[in-house]
């Protein structure tokens, strides 16, 4: 029924070579150090955004209630 024995069609040997870059150590190490670079610029852009919301706070407070 299947031949075991049969030679790798071109989409078989894509995913073998796929495969073989995907199981790089140097390929994996980029990835996490992409996503460690990822999580960086989300908290800077959280804390930004805080501290942005903080001073708007503030100053409606010092214009509603005077305290300049």
């Amino acid at each position: 029924m299947h031949n075991i024995n049969r030679p790798q069609t071109s989409r078989s040997k894509t995913i073998s070579s796929w495969n073989n870059v995907l199981a790089d150590p140097e390929i994996k190490r980029r990835g996490r150090v992409a996503s460690y670079k990822w999580y960086t610029v989300e908290g800077k852009t959280k804390s930004s955004f805080s501290r942005s919301m903080r001073w708007i706070k503030n100053k409606y407070i010092e214009l509603r209630y005077g305290l300049l």
